[in-house]
């Protein structure tokens, strides 16, 4: 009798909000809450306070896949011995959005988001460049992290993070999509305004 076909388990999502959403309470929420969600030592957004009648964004993300992995190191670039703090800052910004092209699997709550585009890439279908690069660098940075830190676990141990209870309505946002730029460029160019501002 013919064996039935392998079916492989499909990675769990996380739904996070950015640390930065105005739906948030921050007087409300703890400090130890705020400070876990913020640094990425917690990933649970159910213990943080939301305004009354505030819906946040959610952002839905998961870890990359080995091969998704493997292709990520071809492309993301590696830390040079004498790379300067601007240079640190650029190249952590590129990681994020590429960790992002893979591992955002949607956004609930985003005005334009469902115009958001995608791409083909190594046979893998990504969000573009410019679709990533049009979310605010804190945005872009926190959730970058937590697909980074999540695939580097997986990869570490099997099993899967669990994903965080919340509402699927949100307030507007931002547009989602950006065009005509580069990605060195607009990334250097984010990386800037942010090393002025810090």
């Amino acid at each position: 009798m013919a064996l039935p076909p392998i079916v492989f388990a499909k990675k769990e999502t996380i739904r996070l909000i950015s640390p930065t959403d105005p739906a948030i309470d921050a007087d409300a929420t703890s400090d130890e809450a705020l400070e876990a969600y913020t640094s990425g030592d917690s990933d649970d957004a159910a213990s943080l306070s939301l305004r009354h009648g505030v819906d946040p964004v959610w952002f839905v993300v998961r870890s990359l896949t080995p091969r998704e992995m493997r292709i990520l190191r071809s492309v993301v670039a590696m830390p040079a011995d004498d790379e300067t703090q601007l240079a640190t800052m650029v190249r952590l910004i590129e990681t994020g959005m590429q960790f992002l092209r893979f591992g955002l699997v949607d956004v609930e709550g985003w005005e334009g988001w469902a115009g958001a585009e995608r791409e083909r890439l190594f046979g893998l279908r990504v969000w573009t460049e410019e679709t990533i690069a049009a979310m605010p660098d804190g945005v872009l940075m926190f959730l970058g992290s937590a697909v980074m830190r999540h695939s580097t676990l997986s990869e570490k141990k099997s099993g899967s993070a669990g994903s965080s209870p919340g509402k699927r309505n949100g307030i507007n946002g931002r547009r989602s999509t950006a065009s005509g730029k580069g990605r060195g460029r607009s990334t250097a160019k984010r990386a800037k305004a942010t090393h002025k501002g810090a």
